[in-house]
């Protein structure tokens, strides 16, 4: 399952509350992308802003009583704030070091712990310019 860990230009996260049935059901978590969706035009049709800078996270396994989920993490970088959402009962943006008042799944809290500890990992290293080398962290 893909997940968008879409960052403002302040540097809140934004979180929608899951459906009431199902995984994580009545939780608040990252938003997930469909499957005939990128991660750009989800941005521009929720939120009416444009993406900056997009990296894949390091992929996210967790275990159920009776299957494996394995989250798949993109960090999305807001060029500018939003234009179409704001809080509501269902969605708002949370600043990652700050107390959540609502419950989130066990892997976006750990997942929220390594972004405010500099500790989340890329998927694979960025791709240097020729004549540069990558740089040690892309985040």
């Amino acid at each position: 399952m893909t997940v968008l860990v879409i960052e403002d230009p302040e540097g809140r996260i934004l979180l929608e509350r899951r459906p009431a049935r199902g995984v994580w059901g009545g939780l608040y978590s990252l938003p997930e992308l469909g499957e005939t969706e990128t991660a750009a035009e989800w941005c521009r049709r929720e939120l009416g802003a444009a993406v900056q800078a997009e990296h894949e996270l390091a992929t996210i396994e967790h275990g159920f009583t009776h299957f494996d989920l394995d989250l798949l993490p993109r960090l999305l970088r807001l060029a500018a704030a939003p234009t179409v959402v704001n809080d509501r009962d269902d969605r708002f943006w949370h600043v990652p070091s700050a107390e959540l008042e609502v419950g989130i799944p066990a892997p976006v809290a750990a997942l929220f712990r390594s972004l405010t500890s500099g500790a989340a990992r890329l998927a694979r290293a960025p791709r240097a310019k020729p004549g540069t080398t990558a740089p040690a962290s892309a985040l």
